[in-house]
């Protein structure tokens, strides 16, 4: 659903959001949120 691109957006996001977090965590962040999503996503069809 999202691309590595997006991740990396989000992440930036994230950090904004949530203070200094270095890049790589961020990034999984985003990536668990990601995942999330697409559960619910999944679970409504």
């Amino acid at each position: 659903m999202f691309t590595t691109k997006s991740n990396y957006v989000m992440g930036i996001l994230f950090s904004a959001l949530f203070g200094d977090i270095n890049e790589e965590k961020a990034e999984v962040v985003a990536k668990a949120f990601q995942d999330k999503i697409e559960s619910l996503i999944e679970n409504e069809k």
